[in-house]
């Protein structure tokens, strides 16, 4: 991801602050909005008309070698919040390595940036404890369609799960 928003940054930048945004200087925003607002019509929703619940999924497992990935994985989600989401959706944050290790609570957007705030704070900035790195993508899906998303809720939720572009260790 990093890479994709940084083309050419030099690997020594890896030793950089978790929470130093200044290193991404540019998220793919408008392209991320125009991609899910598409998904969604492609799915017979109504962004424009209906309210959804968005699982926000971080793949933490590279957090301890790969800041910048890690940067740019959670501006692009705050990025969302802030631009696409709106007052009237719900967010729940996830975080997975080889499993699901946080589920948050779910937060119910208003107009009071508090509540993108509680989001915001409920985001992950380190790995797992005693994280091995790596994560598996199939059963963070998995995991999160079967324990975090309602059943009654389940067609108006919206699961997106952020990584790395290494493979799935499943």
């Amino acid at each position: 991801l990093a890479a994709a928003l940084l083309p050419g940054v030099p690997a020594h930048a890896q030793t950089a602050d978790p929470r130093d945004y200044r290193l991404i200087v540019k998220v793919p925003r408008e392209e991320v909005d125009q991609w899910l607002k598409q998904e969604i019509a492609k799915s017979k929703g109504k962004f424009d008309a209906e309210r959804y619940h968005f699982v926000v999924g971080f793949s933490t497992g590279h957090y301890g070698s790969d800041p910048v990935q890690a940067i740019a994985m959670r501006r692009l989600a705050f990025s969302l919040l802030n631009h696409t989401f709106a007052a009237g959706d719900r967010v729940t944050p996830v975080s997975w390595e080889l499993e699901l290790w946080d589920r948050g609570k779910s937060i119910d957007l208003t107009d009071d940036p508090q509540t993108r705030a509680a989001f915001v704070d409920a985001v992950p900035y380190a790995p797992a404890e005693n994280s091995r790195g790596g994560h598996d993508t199939e059963r963070a899906i998995y995991e999160t369609l079967t324990d975090v998303v309602p059943k009654n809720g389940a067609a108006s939720t919206i699961v997106l799960l952020l990584t790395n572009t290494n493979q799935s260790q499943g």
